[in-house]
């Protein structure tokens, strides 16, 4: 239980959990500014991130104690951990689904396809932090990153377009390949 929760974990993890959301939302909403609309959503400015990140480890951040601490232990005793990503991947993009039957809610304006292949996206990188630190404190703390980040604008665009699917297709290959990489050992990451 005791490395579940420690804090102490090389600085690299942690940048890695907070930045990856906001470098992959800024690549989505950068290339829509650069060729469709122009225009980014500036509602929340970028230093509110920072605030909103902490509402986000209540509101989306915990559920990681399930996906990570719950069914990627289980399904950590001899399985490919790609095929782990994907199938967490594909049950929290379901567990999203009644969100886009609700008018009002924000995913009510979103297409589910490229939603689903983003929930798979996600589920790649926390499931190599939990995977090399056996740490519940830095997939949560990525989750409420993916949240802040889409709050203040750098989100994924969940519209169908050859581009948007080229991108989540694009980062999913990477996180694919960060999996695939670490599949020897755990590395000691006590900072």
């Amino acid at each position: 239980m005791h490395q579940l929760l420690t804090l102490r974990y090389k600085w690299y993890f942690w940048a890695f959990a907070i930045g990856m959301p906001l470098l992959i939302g800024g690549v989505f909403q950068l290339t829509k500014i650069l060729l469709s609309d122009h225009t980014l959503d500036g509602s929340v400015p970028f230093y509110a991130f920072f605030m909103i990140i902490f509402s986000s480890i209540l509101f989306g951040g915990l559920e990681e104690i399930g996906w990570r601490g719950f069914l990627q232990e289980r399904l950590m005793n001899g399985q490919s951990i790609i095929l782990i990503a994907t199938f967490i991947g594909l049950i929290w993009g379901l567990w999203h689904s009644p969100l886009f039957f609700i008018e009002g809610v924000s995913h009510y304006a979103f297409d589910f396809l490229p939603f689903l292949l983003g929930a798979i996206l996600f589920s790649t990188f926390p499931t190599w932090l939990y995977a090399k630190t056996r740490n519940l404190i830095l997939p949560i703390l990525f989750h409420a990153s993916i949240n802040a980040s889409a709050t203040i604008g750098l989100r994924l665009v969940f519209k169908h377009s050859i581009l948007n699917y080229t991108l989540i297709l694009l980062f999913i290959a990477l996180g694919y390949a960060l999996l695939y990489r670490s599949q020897s050992p755990l590395e000691s990451t006590a900072g």
